[in-house]
């Protein structure tokens, strides 16, 4: 009789223990779906797109660059609204909400210098939602119209990318998190993409034995413009994939590229592999039309589908149709796109002895005897404000500043780590690491 009340009591906490862990998979599965309802409930994500740019760019503005980039912030989105609305009275008889464009001209804007001069941003803006209708994909933009659109500024104009929209970089990481969460599922393309660019790095960088300094590497890979490109540009759902078995390929392989990249496109890397990654997302999108047909000939639609698909049907009869956008319109198109932005390049920037592109790893170092003479190499200059060197000590890590421009985004310091004197072309754009940077004139040793 014991035996068989012991047995009983055995029967019972394993039963407990099964309810107990049935009811916690039940609350954790609760949570879940409370979070996907919670955060379906925010803005659609290009909206929530847009007004999260706008929130990092104050920021900045606000914070480190004591008001400059506030006329781009503002005359860029405007344009490429303007511009997008322009191209929809061609092509469609009736206006969208231009939330798109808009995200578009406000990435430009924190991409582009802040000191930008305004007439080529516009250029840039309007030629970047210009393609966006010009090349497309089974009615999807080809490329992502910011990345082509800095592409650009970068041939016609040398404009090489700042990326000043992310000098919040926590606050860059938390409303990445949130545009994620907001669709279910577009994880997927970060974390992969994050994953596969900081395992490159990181191998390549010791296998060539710039430097080996965990701490350096950290940095590099918490580089906050990396963060911001890959929460807010590689996820872009027009220009990459949908299916979970294809984000994945798309993310490392964005990834990956844009770990290689810089040994011979320093400062436009990441927006090549971005435009790589698109064209191959073309093509997954293109296997997946073609499989799904034969997909849904297994499932016969029901009485209720189809009486909603005829209701579909005949609304989209009386509304007005999307317009007929032919093969020589977009070609057209395309054309002057090109021959306005070669103009204005010929016209804004006439010959000179030292080259204007600063997108591209330049040719010769700086000696370091001339960039000593406004320090010796182991204190700061004075005549630099407080709140500037500590913003840059920051995004330098140990480093000894010697000289900065704020108008042009010219920093001069010295790198003990890798003993080396730097001239950054741009303080802006990745915060002056000299063993990652291939822009960067750089001269051995420092004078003292």
């Amino acid at each position: 009789m014991p035996r068989e009340a012991d047995g009983e009591a055995d029967g019972g906490d394993a039963a407990e223990e099964t309810e107990a862990s049935h009811g916690s998979r039940v609350s954790w599965d609760d949570l879940r779906r409370a979070s996907v309802r919670a955060f379906a409930k925010l803005p659609r994500p290009a909206r929530l797109l847009w007004m999260i740019l706008i929130v990092l760019g104050v920021y900045a503005i606000v914070f480190t660059l004591q008001g400059q980039g506030i006329v781009p912030l503002i005359a860029l989105p405007a344009f490429a609204v303007e511009t997008d609305i322009l191209f929809q009275m061609f092509r469609y008889h009736r206006i969208r909400a231009p939330d798109a464009a808009l995200a578009t001209g406000l990435l430009l804007a924190l991409l582009l210098p802040p000191s930008v001069p305004l007439i080529q941003a516009i250029g840039v803006a309007s030629a970047a939602i210009a393609l966006r209708h010009v090349l497309r994909v089974q009615e999807r933009p080809l490329f992502n119209p910011a990345a082509a659109g800095v592409l650009l500024g970068a041939l016609f104009f040398g404009l090489a990318p700042s990326w000043w929209g992310s000098i919040g970089v926590w606050l860059v990481v938390a409303l990445g998190i949130v545009v994620t969460l907001r669709t279910p599922g577009s994880w997927r393309i970060p974390a992969v993409f994050l994953a596969s660019y900081g395992v490159i790095t990181i191998l390549g960088t010791l296998l060539v034995g710039d430097v080996s300094t965990p701490m350096v590497l950290l940095l590099g890979l918490l580089d906050p413009s990396i963060l911001f490109f890959g929460f807010f540009m590689v996820p872009e759902p027009r220009s990459s994939v949908t299916r979970a078995g294809d984000r994945w390929v798309f993310g490392i392989a964005v990834g990956v590229a844009t770990a290689l990249l810089p040994a011979l496109l320093p400062s436009l890397a990441p927006l090549v592999a971005l435009l790589l990654g698109n064209g191959l997302a073309a093509v997954l999108r293109r296997r997946t039309a073609v499989e799904a047909p034969v997909e849904t000939k297994k499932r016969q639609p029901t009485r209720r589908s189809q009486r909603r698909h005829r209701a579909r049907d005949r609304r989209e009869a009386v509304r007005d149709v999307r317009a007929e956008w032919k093969t020589p319109q977009r070609v057209a198109a395309g054309v002057l796109v090109v021959v306005v932005l070669g103009g204005m390049a010929f016209a804004l920037n006439p010959p000179r002895v030292t080259p204007y592109f600063s997108a591209v790893r330049p040719g010769a170092p700086v000696a370091a005897g001339v960039v000593a003479t406004t320090s010796n190499c182991t204190v700061d200059n004075p005549s630099i404000a407080s709140n500037i060197a500590t913003f840059l000590h920051q995004r330098l890590g140990p480093s000894v500043l010697l000289s900065v421009d704020t108008g042009t985004g010219t920093v001069v310091f010295y790198d003990p780590v890798n003993k080396v004197t730097v001239t950054e072309t741009n303080i802006y754009e990745d915060y002056g690491f000299a063993e990652f940077n291939g822009d960067d004139y750089a001269a051995l040793g420092c004078a003292a």
